[in-house]
């Protein structure tokens, strides 16, 4: 595998933590709205963070040629 440099590896960090943020912040949204629809919309929204976490996992793992970069995060 190529060397992971400090930008990569800022990349990495920082797309993976947004995306576990957004999703925490959807489910708490979906917890404490009363709107039924507004429940449905944050909990599709916090599903589909989850398969941005995945999505940017491939990409990383097909740009570095492994997944090493999970021992990043």
């Amino acid at each position: 595998m190529a060397e992971i440099g400090q930008d990569m590896l800022n990349v990495i960090k920082e797309s993976i933590t947004l995306e576990v943020n957004g999703r925490s912040f959807y489910e708490h949204a979906a917890e404490i709205t009363n709107n039924d629809l507004g429940k449905k919309m944050f909990k599709k929204l916090a599903e589909d963070e989850i398969s941005h976490i995945k999505k940017f996992g491939e990409m990383f793992t097909n740009a570095l040629g492994s997944d090493e970069w999970k021992k990043y995060i």
